[in-house]
């Protein structure tokens, strides 16, 4: 959702004239179709129809797919817009970002436009102007919490789905499960995303799974959201947002360490902190139990760190085993 402002007059006794006269600069001064943005909101609250929700818009320097245009009449480079205007824009982006699944409060790529933006974004992040106005961008973020806790909300409804998480046992999981929702709810989707990177990924379910694993990552935050959706699929109920934090590996907590965990990569790092000196041998623990030695080590310091590779590995959970002197230290890790 990317946000403007008219760069227009900040009174005015006859609003519908302000937008019939931005109408006719698009159409008969650009040659465009129809008014660029989707929709516009004055200082009164009223909301005005542009393009819509099924049209593309013209309005983000020609990267317009995927974004939805909504312009505040006026000019905010040293004012704000009316408590009663930032409502209306509330009330319109509430149905609107529910009906997009845009998520106000975290990045992912804008494929138009190449740039990785907030689902509440200036349009200054992808074009050179002050739009919406010094005023308005600063308190954006503002506009996002709200529209962030009106949407979440919403899940206290009657039907509301209540999505929660919970430690797992295994390392680097956190156990989600979750309740209400549409009783004839026939389909669930996850949605993961990671809160400083905009990554995100999801995970589909049948109308009977009423929890998940999720596998993390030491150091990163992460965002959860489910969907249930109920026949006719176009129908659903979004859940609360849940935030997950993952702290970050300290070696003095545990001798043993591997990253990252899950592995996505060719290789990852294994990390052996204590006060043992000698040699170290490195075994990996199939699924099917068989034991392949891996390398045998020579660990002089505190910290042993090496780098092992998992081309060779298909994707599943396996144990990492470590034997040196009389110890023997194992891990789980998680090869996707």
């Amino acid at each position: 959702m990317i946000i403007h402002h008219s760069a227009g007059v900040n009174s005015s006794q006859d609003w519908p004239a302000v937008v019939r006269s931005i109408w006719d600069f698009h159409v008969n001064g650009r040659g465009w179709d129809d008014i660029g943005y989707n929709y516009l909101i004055d200082p009164n609250g009223e909301i005005y129809v542009g393009r819509g929700r099924e049209v593309r818009g013209a309005h983000f320097c020609g990267n317009n797919n995927g974004a939805l245009g909504v312009c505040v009449l006026g000019t905010f480079s040293t004012t704000l817009p009316t408590s009663t205007a930032r409502n209306a824009w509330l009330s319109l982006s509430s149905w609107a970002a529910c009906d997009w699944e845009i998520s106000p409060l975290e990045r992912s790529l804008h494929a138009s436009s190449g740039l990785n933006l907030l689902g509440v974004s200036g349009h200054r992040e992808g074009c050179s102007t002050e739009c919406p106005g010094e005023q308005l961008y600063t308190e954006l973020s503002e506009w996002r919490n709200l529209l962030r806790a009106d949407m979440d909300a919403c899940s206290e409804e009657e039907d509301s789905l209540q999505l929660s998480a919970m430690s797992s046992t295994f390392p680097y999981r956190v156990q989600l499960q979750w309740e209400g929702g549409p009783v004839n709810a026939d389909r669930y989707l996850l949605q993961i995303r990671e809160r400083d990177t905009g990554l995100a990924r999801q995970k589909e379910f049948s109308g009977g799974v009423k929890q998940y694993g999720v596998d993390v990552q030491a150091g990163t935050t992460y965002e959860f959201q489910l969907l249930a959706y109920a026949s006719p699929q176009s129908d659903f109920v979004r859940s609360n947002t849940v935030e997950w934090e993952v702290e970050e590996w300290h070696p003095d907590q545990e001798s043993l360490f591997v990253s990252p965990n899950p592995v996505g990569k060719t290789t990852f790092d294994l990390v052996l902190t204590n006060t043992y000196s000698g040699d170290v041998e490195v075994y990996w623990v199939g699924m099917d139990a068989r034991v392949q030695q891996l390398s045998s080590l020579r660990k002089q310091n505190t910290t042993l760190s090496t780098k092992i590779d998992r081309s060779a590995w298909s994707a599943g959970v396996y144990t990492l085993l470590l034997r040196y002197g009389d110890q023997k230290e194992t891990l789980r890790v998680v090869l996707l």
